[in-house]
């Protein structure tokens, strides 16, 4: 380059300071030629332009080394979204970075991201920069695939639970694209909106698949995926426009050709679609039906777009299946909607169906799942006046069931009784109805005494309820509760203790490795004549040693093969197995219980045919419900000899009732309370001591930590000699904003954390919360900790299952749990297990059998079984890891769950940690856990039985 060049580049560098630098950069010219100039005009004219940190956009900012750097975080906010260039700026709470420095804090992550959303985790690789305007800006060059099987969650929400930046449309359905089967709540459909026909979007519906031809108004938000284009995703469906009122419409006439438009648009009719069925209304208007019904070739025809073939099936369908067509559309022109319809027609059948429309609608609430009492009152009230009666007595039932399920055996009748207190008054049976029959209606639908008191009286004639007396108080029961709670009041009183007791005074056991309780405790159980002895302390009292001592002498005494132990859930049972070196089962698996349709089953194992066992143990008995409970004693012969063993202060049962409570505070039997602390005498436990002021109602004090100083101990690598040197084992790290937890929990169950503690974070660390919502809630949760603890791995698509609900996406190696009891299998509640293979079946639905591993058997489910069987067990609710411990427990406690908090969550919480229990969340809801006692607020008969 001569002189001349040089000194124009210079003059012109002088000028525009930015294109120079872009101009030195650029892959044409030489380092050394900019090194040359190190002492003339163009150095100088460098170090102006190195003031304009930025030469790409107008805002300023300079790198800070750190190319080809990664993060992974949550989203906290959305700050700009183009949907037409994917083009994002997200706020990002960081978990993870190859700058550990970044860790914990939050940045600005600018680049193609595609839509995003709040509590979304996204990992991306780019530069840190840093911006006068902005600050820290981590400008994205390359978007990873680890958590892209990740669905948008919802944004802040109002009282109905829509998204305040949602958007209602009223949509007709023309295609339904995807569907994983009856069981999904996930579809994909093709649909218009109802005012503009024209235009073919794309609708992503999370409350289950609509039919074709049926209008409704959902409500949702737009959102740019980064395969499928632009997409609507539905989150509610507010409104079906066939189940509004008649006098909605100026005429009868528009409401029937509405409903005949909606019918032929299901494409019910082969080859009649939503184009044509428009076109067919608008043709022959109010003669529709009579045109139907004649079937004339010709004149069908005559429609634009008919073809001979389609005419022949319209006319083959109204002839063939006159009755089935004339009965959807008559319930159809009552309100109903296409969907519930056929529900309807398939479970009861086309007579049936018509006599309970025309006699009780709201049987259909009693009888089918997912049908709302909001939903069936609207359209029975519009009918006639004559269901009044009939939506008390649903009401009735439904208040009735919605509280066993809360775990109440009864309700109180009435609410305003001196003796009640306002928790009691609250779960009185005329404050429930009262509730479901006003809310969200009208004057002319307000709750009634007169009729509520009349429904309840044709209930008890009709024997499907049970009111009795309790002092000052009457109480509701339905019938099979009230039979499950009074016989096993009956069962119970023939176990009380008698008034003549004596045990001997030698016992043939080594009693100093016993303390006096543990002594008494197998007296009782061995050698004395009482047939019922319960066994109850909290964690470290010994009470698993004492099963293995009482078992040890059970053999000598009875055999082997006359002793039966058992257990409510799987991994309470194998862990009762694993100490007594003796078969242990579930409940269900011992009394044999046998499956019987959808409605339940029952047990082999009663009365007629009673257990051949001298001796029964069961463990972990406050887990076990009123009609568990029953059908255990009623199974067991008058002689044989029986042992429960739990903690009466530990949450109560899922079901109804609180047993083990109820009969130890009734002092009509034999309890022994393990005082003793042998965990703590030997080593000094932290989390016994704990636990014993949970109980009593003290806050503990716990070795606390501030949340910044475990960070700074994780990001100079010193916090695996902090947990391996750490001298207790339970400790609480103090943060109070739930997505900074969930960033240190990401950090803590770092596999390099718990190396020196020879722990391993997949197979010894559980993760638990009160709640599954929210941010600290185990769906979000698991989404996050399966994508650490088990990653998928890109281009293996064969180890990868994802169900129709995004939510549950399984691979090779996930942990999962089972969420109910499922008698065919021979799993249950509380069973966990790994994936542990995928199979193709091209002859099922969905063509893919999932393989899962459950201790020392292997049980296979269908696609359809998959979303009402299993969940992600990386984190669980408290109540789904009763009955189980773990080495290392994290438990996540904040305000947000306050309506869960009660002392025996809190006490269940940090009693299922066998080595150390982590508490991570506020102190405050640490106080509201020991002070909120919810326990005595159970509905229960059974203490006034004893």
């Amino acid at each position: 380059m001569s002189s001349a060049s040089l000194t124009i580049l210079s003059i012109y560098a002088s000028r525009q300071p930015l294109m120079l630098k872009k101009f030195l950069f650029s892959s044409w010219l030489p380092v050394t030629v900019s090194s040359a100039f190190h002492g003339g005009k163009v150095a100088e004219t460098l170090m102006t332009a190195s003031k304009h940190k930025s030469f790409h956009s107008k805002s300023k900012r300079e790198s800070i080394n750190l190319k080809g750097s990664n993060i992974e975080g949550t989203v906290q906010q959305v700050l700009f979204e183009s949907k037409e260039t994917q083009y994002s700026v997200l706020e990002v709470l960081v978990h993870r970075s190859s700058c550990k420095e970044l860790e914990g804090e939050t940045l600005q992550v600018v680049g193609r991201l595609g839509a995003q959303a709040n509590q979304n985790v996204i990992s991306v690789e780019g530069t840190l920069t840093i911006s006068e305007k902005y600050g820290k800006q981590f400008r994205v060059k390359e978007k990873r695939l680890l958590k892209k099987d990740l669905v948008d969650q919802p944004k802040d929400t109002d009282l109905y639970g829509l998204e305040k930046d949602t958007e209602t449309i009223k949509i007709r359905v023309e295609r339904i694209l995807f569907t994983s089967g009856n069981s999904s709540q996930y579809a994909v459909m093709q649909c218009v909106k109802t005012d503009f026909l024209q235009e073919v979007f794309t609708v992503v519906s999370y409350f289950g698949p609509l039919n074709p031809g049926s209008s409704v108004v959902v409500c949702g938000k737009w959102v740019y995926h980064d395969k499928y284009g632009l997409q609507f995703h539905a989150r509610s469906c507010l409104e079906d426009e066939n189940s509004l009122s008649l006098k909605t419409y100026s005429k009868k006439d528009d409401w029937l050709l509405e409903t005949i438009e909606s019918y032929l648009s299901s494409r019910t009719v082969p080859g009649i679609g939503p184009v044509l069925a428009k076109r067919l209304c608008s043709h022959f208007g109010t003669r529709i039906e009579d045109v139907l019904e004649q079937g004339d070739i010709k004149i069908l025809l005559q429609v634009r777009g008919m073809r001979q073939k389609s005419a022949l099936a319209l006319r083959d369908h109204f002839q063939e299946k006159g009755v089935l067509r004339k009965a959807t559309l008559g319930l159809m022109k009552l309100g109903f909607p296409l969907s519930l319809v056929s529900r309807i027609l398939s479970s009861y059948g086309i007579k049936r169906s018509l006599f309970l429309v025309e006699n009780d609608p709201y049987i259909f609430v009693e009888d089918l799942k997912g049908v709302g009492f909001k939903k069936i009152d609207r359209i029975a009230r519009l009918m006639s006046p004559k269901f009044a009666i009939s939506r008390y007595r649903a009401a009735i039932k439904l208040s009735l069931r919605a509280a066993v399920k809360e775990g109440h055996c009864f309700l109180y009748l009435g609410e305003h009784t001196r003796s009640l207190k306002q928790y009691e008054a609250e779960l009185s049976l005329s404050y429930q109805v009262k509730k479901l029959i006003n809310d969200g209606f009208e004057e002319d639908a307000q709750f009634d005494q007169s009729l509520f008191l009349e429904a309840l009286e044709a209930l008890q004639s009709s024997n499907a309820i049970i009111l009795c007396s309790r002092s000052d108080e009457t109480c509701v029961y339905l019938k099979h509760m009230y039979e499950y709670e009074f016989q096993l009041g009956a069962l119970l009183k023939r176990y009380r203790v008698g008034s003549n007791r004596s045990l001997p005074d030698s016992l043939l056991l080594e009693q100093e490795d016993m303390s006096l309780e543990q002594l008494t405790a197998v007296k009782e159980a061995v050698f004395s004549d009482t047939r019922l002895c319960i066994i109850t302390g909290g964690p470290g009292s010994g009470k698993t040693y004492t099963a293995r001592r009482i078992v040890e002498l059970w053999k000598a005494k009875y055999g082997s093969n006359n002793i039966a132990l058992t257990a409510p859930t799987g991994r309470a049972a194998a862990r009762l197995a694993e100490s007594t070196v003796l078969t242990a089962q579930t409940i269900h698996r011992l009394l044999e219980y046998q499956p019987r349709g959808e409605c339940g089953g029952v047990f082999k194992r009663n009365k007629r045919r009673p257990l051949d066992a001298a001796a029964v143990l069961v463990d972990e008995f406050s887990m076990v419900d009123v009609e568990m409970a029953f059908s255990l004693l009623n199974a067991l012969r008058p002689d044989t000899k029986l042992v429960l063993i739990g903690d009466m202060f530990q949450l109560p049962s899922v079901g109804p009732g609180q047993i083990l409570k109820d009969i130890c505070l009734s002092n009509q039997f034999c309890v022994i309370n393990l005082t003793s602390n042998f965990r703590q005498q030997m080593q000094r436990s932290s989390l016994v001591e704990a636990a014993s002021q949970i109980r009593k109602g003290v806050v503990p004090n716990l070795t606390t930590f501030c949340a910044s100083d475990i960070w700074n101990m994780y990001r100079s690598n010193t916090l695996s000699t902090f947990f391996s040197e750490l001298q207790t084992d339970l400790i609480m790290i103090e943060e109070k904003e739930p997505s900074r937890a969930v960033a240190l929990l990401h950090s803590l169950l770092d596999r390099d954390v718990w190396t020196q503690s020879n722990i391993s974070p997949y197979h010894d660390i559980q993760v638990i919360s009160p709640g599954s919502k929210g941010a600290v809630g185990t769906i979000q949760l698991n989404r996050i900790l399966k994508g650490q603890l088990n990653p998928s791995t890109l281009g293996h698509e064969e180890h990868c299952f994802v169900v129709g609900n995004s939510s549950l996406t399984l691979q090779l190696g996930d942990k999962v749990f089972q969420k109910v009891n499922d008698y065919k299998r021979d799993v249950f509640n509380g069973d966990i297990g790994v994936v542990e293979r995928f199979e193709k079946k091209p002859l099922i639905t969905s063509g893919v059998v999932v393989h899962v591993r459950f201790m020392d058997r292997i049980v296979s489910y269908s696609s359809e079984d998959v979303v009402f069987n299993l969940s992600h067990a990386y984190a669980l609710t408290i109540h789904k890891s009763q009955g189980s411990e773990f080495p290392v427990v994290f438990v996540l406690l904040f305000p947000m769950h306050y309506t869960l908090f009660s002392r025996s969550l809190l006490y269940t919480a940090v009693t299922r940690a066998k080595k150390l229990c982590v508490v991570i969340g506020t102190k405050r809801a640490l106080a509201i856990c020991v002070k909120q006692s919810k326990e005595s607020q159970r509905n229960s008969m059974l203490p006034r039985l004893l």
